[in-house]
Formats: C-alpha cells, sequence, structure tokens
C-alpha cells in the first residue's frame, strides 16, 4: 500500500477479551503486516503488549483498560486525537473521560446494540472548566443497518441506562 504515513499496533484498542472466553485470538505479526503491504512503525512500543491482554477480562476492566490509553494519549499529545475501533469503544473510550462510570454488560451491551456500523463519537474540551462533553456532529453520517435510528453519541452514550436503540430480536420458540 502506497501510505505516506506509518501504523502503530496497539493492542489496548482491541475489543473487550470477554467475547473470547473460550481461545486467545492470534493476531498479525508487525512483521507479517508488512510482508502484506503496510507501513508499519516498527520502533513502536504499544501501551499494553498482546501478552497482557485476558480472556478473563471483566467488563469494567475493558473500560478501565479503554481510558488509561486515552488518558496516556491525551498526555502525550495537545494536538487533536483520532481512534478508529468498532463496536462499544465510542462508549468503553469516552465515558469515563465525560464523568461517567464502567458500565456492567448488561447496560454495555444496550449501548452497543444502539451504534450503528461507522457510527462516530466525538468528544471535546471545555478549556474553562477543563471538563470533557460529548458534542453531537450532524455533519457526520452513519451507515444504516437493520432498524436502528438515527445515532446522537451525545445523547446514546451519556445516559446512565441507554435507551434501547433497536428493537430486540423476536424469539423463535
Amino acid at each position: 500500500m502506497n501510505m505516506d504515513f506509518s501504523l502503530k499496533m496497539e493492542p489496548t484498542l482491541f475489543e473487550w477479551m470477554g467475547w473470547f472466553r473460550e481461545i486467545m485470538p492470534r493476531w498479525m505479526t508487525v512483521d507479517e503486516y508488512l510482508e502484506n503491504g503496510f507501513n508499519m512503525e516498527k520502533s513502536y512500543l504499544p501501551f499494553i503488549k498482546i501478552s497482557d491482554l485476558s480472556v478473563d477480562e471483566g467488563c469494567d476492566e475493558l473500560y478501565h483498560r479503554s481510558h488509561r490509553f486515552l488518558q496516556h494519549i491525551l498526555n502525550s499529545t495537545d494536538k487533536d486525537i483520532l481512534l478508529v475501533a468498532h463496536g462499544c469503544s465510542l462508549d468503553c473510550f469516552t465515558r469515563q473521560l465525560i464523568g461517567g462510570s464502567a458500565r456492567d454488560f448488561s447496560t454495555m451491551m444496550g449501548v452497543l446494540r444502539g451504534v450503528p456500523y461507522c457510527g462516530s463519537a466525538v468528544i471535546e474540551m471545555d478549556e474553562s472548566s477543563n471538563k470533557w462533553s460529548l458534542i453531537n456532529v450532524s455533519s457526520c453520517l452513519t451507515m444504516k443497518h437493520g432498524g436502528n435510528n438515527d445515532f446522537d453519541a451525545s445523547k446514546a452514550l451519556e445516559n446512565e441506562n441507554p435507551p434501547e436503540c433497536i428493537p430486540p430480536l423476536p424469539s423463535h420458540t
């Protein structure tokens, strides 16, 4: 791939390890990415190593892992940051920064069901109060799937008990 920038492999951005109770996933190595044409930064030292991830990770540990990494990034730069991840990462990376606490599994699943493909969240710090908040960015369109409603991260992620954004699947009994 012809890229003007290099990629950094960061295991901290990986999804909740609780999805992998039976077996640890196998990640491609930096060398394997390079062999496949990706421009990888070989000297990058990740915030956590793949070997530090555990299939026994609790839901609260996912939130704390995500928050610690985001704090690490925020402390290392004064520039804008773009994190690309998927699923419940929108909530896991922003929740504690905006003053919320880690969610339990059931509530996290409610949030996850409401996040559409290509859903995005934008957080912004108010420099006068030094507090972070989610802001609605209506110009950032999301992809529709299933029965999901319009997605507004500032409403969906700030709630203590988010509304179900898509109806539960019908039971087939």
